[in-house]
């Protein structure tokens, strides 16, 4: 229902580094909160590695309330600062993977929307307390990215790290590895300019190149 109305919203999706994805078990896309359209941004990711899976998005309880229509697209609530919910939450996401062993949860460690480029991102560790709760899963730490260009609506550039163990990563790794990978997208960015949609190529890539601007970036989707 909402990707038509997305669409004329977003110029286009670019997404590189899902060569690093191919984990089989429940997957937490872990990404820095940049914009209102963070949620439907990853739901992208989710459509190109598990499109026929359930995808959770863990989403403050206040504004979920004021868009409840939002739960029948998997959101679940949560107040970081009420223990009775963010257990409610962790128990609702473990049900919902023990069900679905394939299921895709979504998380923002950042609790509220910060510009790409601030540092430290300031990762809070309520990711490590979900990591350790839910069922054995991976993460896929990924970087985003909004960049108006020469288009009325921005475009939107995703970068994903490798996928780690969720029973063992901190939020201070996976801060520091979504960081590099926001790096890398503004150093893309800066040096193309409004070029950078055109420069960034239509093939599956390694995230090692975004670093230097390679050619070997590579452009997943684009949507528009």
């Amino acid at each position: 229902m909402f990707l038509p109305w997305m669409r004329r919203r977003i110029a286009a999706v670019h997404i590189t580094g899902l060569d690093n994805a191919g984990s089989k078990r429940p997957l937490i896309l872990v990404s820095n909160h940049v914009s209102w359209w963070d949620g439907f941004l990853l739901r992208e990711v989710h459509r190109l590695l598990r499109p026929g899976a359930p995808l959770n998005t863990v989403m403050l309880e206040s504004e979920l309330g004021r868009r409840p229509l939002f739960r029948l697209l998997g959101c679940v609530g949560i107040d970081p600062g009420s223990p009775t919910s963010v257990a409610r939450c962790v128990r609702s996401l473990r049900g919902r993977l023990e069900r679905r062993p394939d299921s895709v949860v979504a998380y923002f460690p950042q609790g509220r929307i910060w510009p790409s480029h601030v540092r430290p991102l300031g990762f809070e560790k309520g990711i490590e307390l979900f990591a350790r709760h839910l069922p054995a899963a991976d993460i896929l730490p990924l970087g985003i990215h909004l960049e108006p260009l020469s288009a009325p609506a921005p475009h939107a550039f995703l970068a994903a790290g490798k996928v780690v163990d969720a029973q063992s990563a901190t939020a201070a790794d996976l801060e520091q590895t979504v960081e590099r990978l926001l790096d890398g997208i503004l150093s893309f960015v800066a040096e193309h300019g409004e070029g950078a949609p055109a420069a960034w190529p239509s093939v599956r890539g390694s995230m090692s190149a975004l670093r230097g601007g390679a050619p070997e970036i590579a452009l997943v989707r684009a949507t528009g």
